[in-house]
């Protein structure tokens, strides 16, 4: 059955075309040609715009009889366009990887129809899902019911069940390239137990049950998000339940697990490094703006028309007589205002960084501005699931020569107080959540060659959720090889904010290194060695700001 229909496309950028329909059994008996017009759809309210990207775009539509997803496919560049034009339509290939997997008994959305455009060569493609009732992301149902100590028993059936899912799906001779939580939807039944739904399958590869080498690839993508937030136990318990599932040998359990977990976070950084340049390119969460003042980036969230304003004249919240001065020296000027979003107003803390040399914006021309250093690495903090406060807009002033003044607007963390203001000492549950949080910054790839007291925020009254936040991101850096003496230059450099404390005794240092080195886990890391190789950066650091008359902060 075929029905020619106009092209169905985004609003505001409709170009007619026919579409060639095919469909499922299911989409057969239930999709009519009233069901295949999404602009009509949208008109009459019954869709809204999920996703929107370059690549695609996702709908929710309401039938009478039940609810869809349609996605739309377009050709977004050259790559795209030879991509297209040297295989099958990707809603197509999409369409028959969901049927296929069905057949395999491997759930997945259902496929009702796909459509390509009427020109066939390497053109646009729908595809028309049925929704799957009460389903949710996999990371959305970990976080909300999973997490915490009070989800113990849903932590430990999900990773059995996660386990059971991914062994049955290799076993099936499945592999899924880009294995990750959103890509993975759960229904819980009516016993409580998850189940779990393959989704973006349109690249899936079939053969004969995958081998170990290849099981074990494809299990290191999943684990990019767990590495970072699950209790090594659970892993364990997946790992095990995916071992049983695929009737491995108990001899291989243990050294596959450790390849897993040394392979991944080599995987995760390649990952992170592809992803920093993203806030510096219009994506589906970034864009870049302009005016004859000003130009920059901001998060797609934000609210127009306060956008306007920002980029009209970017010191005018500075000249608000409401306006509330955190702080304003000769290099920077911090205030605190209620900006405008679409979830009501939000108090954020707003930068300016002055320029410190007459040739600074010559130079802001073949380097990053300290602004726009500190909005990437906001937004790579909280890429590699690091706490900071999320960076909404960067601006600078656009001159002859160069940017000159940057602009960083960020949220604000409540409630919190820089760490050197606080009483830490003899507080050995709150210094060992900040050693193992730094030893998490270290893992990443980055270092901080600022990294004092005053730099790091913390909430001693929160009762869930991040307690510390890095702010003023100027000094961190990315590196692929984290050496021991740069873990000790960053470790040496929080050390000094609290020489002038009498209170934190070298008791709480050691509790400070005893996490940050792990010991439970790695035994006691040589922690003679990292004592005496933080004290020696520390002396140095002394004895430089003592050579050129800065204090120690």
């Amino acid at each position: 059955m075929n029905i020619w229909k106009p092209r169905l496309g985004i609003p505001n950028n409709s170009v007619k075309a026919a579409l060639r329909w095919h469909f499922s059994p299911t989409g057969n008996a239930f999709l009519n040609p009233d069901c295949l017009d999404i602009e009509e759809h949208l008109r009459q309210g019954r869709a809204r715009v999920v996703k929107h990207g370059l690549n695609r775009t996702v709908y929710h539509v309401r039938l009478p009889q039940f609810n869809i997803f349609w996605k739309h496919c377009r050709i977004s560049g050259l790559r795209s366009l030879l991509r297209e034009a040297t295989r099958q339509p990707k809603a197509r290939m999409e369409f028959d990887a969901a049927q296929a997997l069905a057949a395999r008994g491997i759930p997945t959305i259902e496929p009702l129809a796909w459509a390509e455009e009427g020109w066939r060569f390497a053109g646009p493609s729908h595809l028309i899902t049925r929704e799957l009732t009460d389903a949710i992301p996999l990371q959305t149902y970990l976080v909300d019911r999973c997490m915490g100590n009070a989800s113990v028993r849903h932590r430990h059936e999900a990773a059995v069940a996660l386990g059971r899912c991914l062994g049955q799906i290799h076993e099936a001779g499945v592999e899924h390239p880009d294995l990750h939580p959103g890509n993975i939807l759960v229904v819980v039944n009516g016993d409580g137990q998850p189940r779990f739904h393959l989704l973006d399958v349109h690249n899936v590869l079939f053969g004969p049950p995958l081998p170990r080498d290849e099981s074990l690839a494809n299990l290191v993508l999943i684990n990019h998000w767990f590495f970072l937030r699950v209790e090594r136990s659970d892993r364990l318990r997946f790992w095990k339940s995916y071992c049983e599932t695929r009737r491995w040998a108990p001899a291989f359990f243990i050294p596959d697990a450790r390849e897993i977990e040394k392979r991944t976070l080599p995987s995760i950084r390649q990952l992170w490094e592809g992803r920093d340049e993203r806030c510096l390119r219009a994506t589906r969460d970034y864009r870049p703006v302009r005016s004859d003042t000003a130009s920059g980036f901001v998060v797609s969230q934000m609210d127009e028309k306060t956008l306007e304003r920002f980029l009209a004249d970017p010191d005018f919240p500075f000249r608000d007589p409401e306006c509330k001065r955190l702080k304003d020296s000769r290099t920077s000027t911090v205030a605190e205002i209620v900006v405008p979003t679409p979830d009501g107003p939000r108090t954020m803390i707003y930068k300016r960084f002055r320029l410190k040399k007459h040739f600074a914006s010559l130079a802001n021309r073949f380097r990053q501005s300290p602004a726009l250093r500190s909005w990437q690495m906001g937004h790579a903090l909280r890429d590699r699931d690091l706490p900071t406060p999320l960076p909404w807009l960067v601006l600078h002033r656009r001159g002859l020569t160069g940017p000159r003044e940057g602009y960083l607007l960020c949220e604000k963390v409540e409630s919190a107080r820089e760490l050197g203001n606080l009483d830490v000492a003899g507080n050995w549950g709150l210094i060992a959540e900040l050693g193992r949080l730094l030893r998490r910054f270290h893992d990443a790839g980055l270092c901080h060659r600022d990294l004092k007291a005053a730099n790091i925020l913390c909430t001693l009254d929160s009762a869930e959720g991040d307690r510390f936040h890095f702010i003023d991101l100027v000094g961190v850096g990315r590196s692929r090889t984290m050496s021991d003496a740069d873990c000790a230059r960053d470790l040496s450099r929080l050390n000094v904010s609290f020489l002038q404390n009498p209170h934190v005794t070298r008791t709480d240092r050691l509790h400070f290194l005893r996490a940050y080195l792990r010991w439970s886990l790695r035994g006691r890391g040589d922690w003679k060695i990292w004592w005496k190789r933080i004290g020696g950066a520390t002396l140095k650091k002394i004895d430089r700001n003592r050579r050129t008359g800065r204090p120690l902060a």
